[in-house]
């Protein structure tokens, strides 16, 4: 009989997001394989978090004495302040752990190998390129000590993983220091659990506007980077096209759906936009925001849509996609970053530039093409079913935490 193990998991924000769904997976995933688990981070609202952090999975805040930012600034540095105190009392205080897994921030892992634990960090994507409005002196010289931190710390983990060839790439070309002292990242790749879509969802708060294969969906936070601008004016140039053709557009609509932090002011600014961007385009009466849709709604909203628009550019990996594919929805998707592993083009969505010309012709294609919609949608969750299984996510991960908890305590970093 196999060890079980103790694993801790040191989050920045355990909100909703991709990044908090793939540690969420992970933690369902090991504690699938009897391990103990246990999430510590400097913010978790129970009102605004993945329902698994509710009651299956123990989340303990800690490191939230210091400030998301300070009057709006240094949000970064922040972040780094509240993941060393997180991390310096898990150390202190939270008893033993065989493995500590850590995303985001790489602050805190000279400390944990400093005191002989054994780690595995997870690289999402490096977050000196997720900063890229540098526009004064001071605010280059503050990143690029942030950015120098960044790598350098990365140094001291055991392990790390990324979570596609895209970003094992990207961290190859941005961590110079790290690829020369150290082994490329290994990638496992973010998972589904199937079990989760196969439920016929029940709606509380079913849209009365939308009926089956009536609308198109796009799924991702309220942030500029995701582009969802593409999928708005995409989505008017696609009916205009139809009205000129004679075809009746009065049912056609499109669902911006995903999540919304009233914390965060980017949010709050970006859904204003968009909202701005429907009135300007004519198209208020056809677009339906949801925000922090529920998991039914979102299994709903991906089973009955025509397609999903995944409209981020070099999108580090992207597991909307994965969802879609299962839930046998086509998906257009930019020619970019991790899609470009996960969709194959013309065979379960298309990958196409961020034209909006070239995605409203596809829109066209499949609202025109029901059989072939339903084609590319089995052959999308063919695809997931072979490569993006829950049973081979937790296998690997498995193997990563038992291979790392019987490592030496403390290594040579080069």
């Amino acid at each position: 009989m196999q060890q079980k193990l103790r694993i801790a998991f040191i989050h920045p924000d355990l909100g909703i997001g991709g990044a908090e769904q793939l540690i969420v997976n992970l933690a369902v995933a090991l504690q699938d394989k009897e391990h103990y688990v246990k999430i510590y981070t400097p913010h978790h609202n129970r009102n605004h978090c993945f329902v698994e952090t509710q009651s299956r999975i123990p989340v303990e805040v800690r490191g939230n004495i210091i400030p998301p930012s300070i009057f709006g600034y240094f949000v970064a540095l922040c972040a780094y302040l509240r993941m060393l105190l997180a991390t310096i009392w898990v150390i202190l205080f939270a008893g033993g752990f065989d493995v500590f897994i850590v995303d985001q921030v790489t602050f805190g892992l000279p400390l944990l190998w400093l005191f002989r634990r054994k780690t595995i960090f997870y690289c999402h994507y490096p977050d000196k390129l997720l900063c890229v409005k540098r526009s004064n002196i001071l605010k280059k010289i503050y990143r690029f000590f942030l950015d120098i931190t960044e790598e350098i710390c990365l140094l001291f983990a055991n392990l790390v993983l990324v979570n596609s060839q895209f970003t094992r790439d990207v961290v190859k070309n941005n961590f110079p220091i790290f690829i020369k002292l150290r082994k490329q990242p290994e990638i496992l790749y973010p998972a589904i659990d199937f079990d989760k879509f196969d439920i016929i969802p029940e709606l509380s708060r079913q849209d009365s506007r939308l009926t089956t294969h009536t609308f198109f969906v796009s799924l991702n936070r309220f942030e500029r980077k995701k582009n969802i601008k593409l999928a708005i004016e995409s989505f008017a140039k696609f009916l205009k096209s139809l009205r000129n053709k004679g075809q009746d557009v009065d049912n056609l609509k499109l669902v911006i759906a995903g999540g919304y932090d009233q914390r965060m002011a980017e949010n709050v600014e970006h859904y204003e936009e968009l909202s701005k961007l429907t009135f300007e385009l004519e198209v208020t009466e056809q677009v339906s925001f949801k925000r922090n849709i529920s998991d039914t709604e979102r299994t709903w909203l991906l089973q009955n849509s025509i397609a999903v628009l995944y409209t981020p550019e070099n999108e580090h990996f992207g597991i909307v996609p994965i969802e879609a594919m299962y839930n046998e929805a086509p998906v257009i998707a930019c020619n970019s970053g991790g899609p470009k592993e996960s969709v194959q083009d013309q065979i379960t969505g298309y990958l196409c530039p961020t034209d909006q010309t070239i995605w409203s012709e596809k829109m066209q294609l499949l609202f025109n093409n029901h059989q072939l919609a339903r084609q590319l949608g089995e052959q999308g969750k063919q695809r997931v079913q072979m490569l993006f299984s829950f049973e081979q996510f937790k296998n690997q991960i498995d193997s990563y935490v038992r291979f790392i908890s019987k490592k030496p305590t403390k290594q040579k970093i080069n």
